[in-house]
């Protein structure tokens, strides 16, 4: 079996978002279970990266499945770093592994991850304010 892998899923829509605004985007490629027209999903040995336009700008989710860590733009994500925004965005990188032939295996580690980073992510306001 080749490790080395590359998948690139094609579609005809053409929505964009706006950089801070990834809820809508998220929903949207949520429900069509599939990668969008332009992004990459790459994946060698024990590590996937997902490439997408955001924007204006190139972003990257990555997993090291050996490592037990996922990286967005080159950065480690922490739980105490996970704003609302990047979680909705690493859940989406989970349906994303789910939707692709190619990254079956690696979807039961990065689930674990992210249940991890999610428990150690900081608690939201409530709306009262307590």
């Amino acid at each position: 079996m080749d490790k080395n892998r590359e998948y690139t899923a094609q579609s005809s829509s053409k929505e964009t978002t706006q950089p801070r605004d990834l809820s809508p985007w998220a929903r949207y490629w949520a429900r069509q279970r599939r990668v969008p027209q332009d992004s990459h999903l790459v994946s060698f040995g024990n590590k996937v990266t997902y490439t997408f336009a955001m924007g204006n700008e190139a972003a990257s989710l990555h997993y090291d499945q050996a490592r037990g860590e996922v990286f967005y733009k080159g950065h480690r994500v922490r739980g105490e770093d996970l704003k609302p925004w990047l979680n909705q965005l690493l859940s989406h990188f989970k349906v994303v592994l789910s939707s692709s032939q190619y990254a079956d295996e690696f979807l039961a580690g990065y689930s674990s991850v992210l249940a991890k980073l999610q428990a150690a992510a900081p608690a939201a306001p409530n709306a009262t304010g307590k």
